[in-house]
């Protein structure tokens, strides 16, 4: 579970919220039809006009207070160019005009978070919840990171919330299934699990349902899982560790040590391949 948990927060900044400000009055305003353009260009990740547009748009009005959130969404567009620090700064610029603005202090812990500043990143997620317990934005990364320190009481916490505010996004399913798996409440992970496989469908995400499966006893279930996965992703580690574990479970050592060792050449650590007791 600890492996899975550190692929989805490596993903959280890949589908991070663009926040623009516009209303009917607005599509006539220079100021918002650039915001709107940028806003286009970073979903066909143009990023370079996307920049472009957004510093247009602030020097066009460089004391609008919508700066700051367009000084957020460039942040974002210098994270996904691979510039994070630039990234950074343009946060804390941000924050210095509007300290207690919760969307960019979010945006800096999801790019603390991408170059492992963790510790950072959980303070700053802190802070918006200190401040808005309902923020669920806030309370999904700081419950992942919870879970990596396996402090179950405040990742419930953070999960619960989640769970009321959003009940069928997936974000919801990874959040839950990963905190009851941690709990050992692997039937009531089920569910979450599955969700996860429809609408997301990752290698990973077969994976983890495959493990819960195997936790559970459903070998023949669990193998479905796995075979069903392995047609989309043949060249997953995971699913090979996941097939390694089902042979075992089978009694089929030779089948099971030949599946261990592909997914150690396939990237999966040693020391989880030891764990199988193969």
């Amino acid at each position: 579970m600890k492996t899975y948990l550190i692929f989805i927060l490596a993903a959280c900044l890949a589908a991070l919220p663009l926040v623009a400000r516009e209303t009917a009055d607005d599509e006539e305003d220079p100021y918002f039809l650039l915001a709107g353009e940028a806003a286009k260009d970073i979903e066909e990740g143009d990023y370079a006009s996307a920049e472009k547009r957004i510093k247009e748009a602030i020097a066009m009005r460089p004391d609008d207070p919508g700066n700051v959130l367009l000084m957020s969404n460039l942040g974002l567009v210098y994270s996904y160019m691979g510039n994070d620090s630039l990234a950074l700064a343009t946060f804390d610029d941000a924050l210095r005009i509007a300290p207690s603005m919760k969307t960019v202090i979010v945006n800096r812990a999801r790019v603390l978070l991408k170059n492992g500043r963790d510790a950072e990143a959980y303070s700053d997620l802190s802070d918006v919840i200190a401040a808005d317990s309902a923020n669920v934005e806030a309370r999904y990364l700081h419950g992942l990171l919870s879970l990596g320190l396996a402090d179950l009481a405040l990742a419930d916490a953070d999960m619960r919330v989640l769970a009321d505010a959003e009940p069928e996004s997936l974000r919801t399913a990874v959040g839950m299934s990963a905190l009851l798996s941690a709990q050992g409440k692997h039937k009531e992970a089920t569910p979450y699990l599955k969700r996860m496989v429809e609408k997301s469908g990752e290698a990973e995400d077969y994976a983890a349902l495959a493990a819960n499966l195997l936790e559970l006893g459903k070998l023949s279930e669990a193998g479905e899982t796995i075979a069903e996965g392995m047609k989309k992703y043949p060249s997953s580690g995971e699913l090979y560790l996941c097939r390694a574990r089902l042979n075992r479970d089978r009694y089929a050592y030779g089948d099971a040590k030949a599946d261990a060792k592909r997914a150690e050449a396939l990237g999966v650590e040693r020391s989880r391949i030891r764990g199988l007791g193969l």
